[in-house]
């Protein structure tokens, strides 16, 4: 199980999100501030593969929402990570090597995949 705290780093500025939730198949963390907040959902199932191969689901997903205002609308921004693999297997090291290439160089991958290259 993971900590009951989680320490995430945003544009530079540490936060630190408390569970509020915990149950067999996942978790989810909160930061509420003045003017937005934060959410990490962990969350484990299963599920079928074209071939009917039952494998082992993990999902990250982190939220922030920015409060609406008298001048702004509420924005919602969304990032998940999933990984699908047999029961028993890792693909931690295909995880680390897409991660490795989205931040690599400051992170000029992500900003060309936000601007539609592929």
């Amino acid at each position: 199980m993971f900590s009951d705290t989680m320490a995430l780093t945003v544009a530079g500025v540490a936060k630190t999100l408390t569970r509020i939730n915990q149950d067999g198949y996942g978790a989810e963390y909160l930061l509420r501030e003045s003017t937005l907040e934060y959410r990490v959902k962990i969350r484990h199932g299963n599920a079928s593969d074209p071939n009917k191969v039952t494998q082992d689901r993990h999902n990250v997903e982190i939220t922030r929402r920015v409060f609406a205002t008298a001048t702004t609308p509420e924005l919602n921004d969304k990032v998940y990570y999933v990984d699908q693999i047999l029961a028993g297997r890792s693909a931690a090291d295909l995880a680390k090597a897409i991660f490795d290439w989205s931040t690599a160089s400051s992170n000029a991958n992500l900003l060309k995949l936000e601007g539609w290259e592929s």
